[in-house]
């Protein structure tokens, strides 16, 4: 959901559709393939060995990501003018 308000957010009004066409072609790409290499993993490892790698890897990256000023400085009103600089 906050996804989404983001989205609308900083994108330009002339490129919402093809943004929202964009995320919805990778969301409906990305579930199959997720669904094929969950189903390789399960064939190749134990169901606890997955999870706790998963959950490493995403604790991990989470750090990473919260560590980097740039994502955790968010600022809407940067967004709507970079938004609105695209409109004028």
């Amino acid at each position: 959901m906050i996804q989404m308000s983001l989205i609308q957010i900083m994108t330009p009004t002339h490129l919402m559709g093809r943004v929202m066409a964009t995320l919805s072609t990778v969301n409906n790409i990305a579930t199959p393939i997720g669904s094929l290499i969950g189903g390789l993993l399960l064939l190749s490892f134990d169901v606890q060995s997955i999870i706790m790698t998963s959950a490493i890897i995403f604790i991990i990256i989470s750090g990473y990501l919260l560590s980097q000023s740039h994502f955790t400085r968010f600022d809407t009103d940067d967004a709507k003018q970079f938004k609105a600089s695209f409109e004028s």
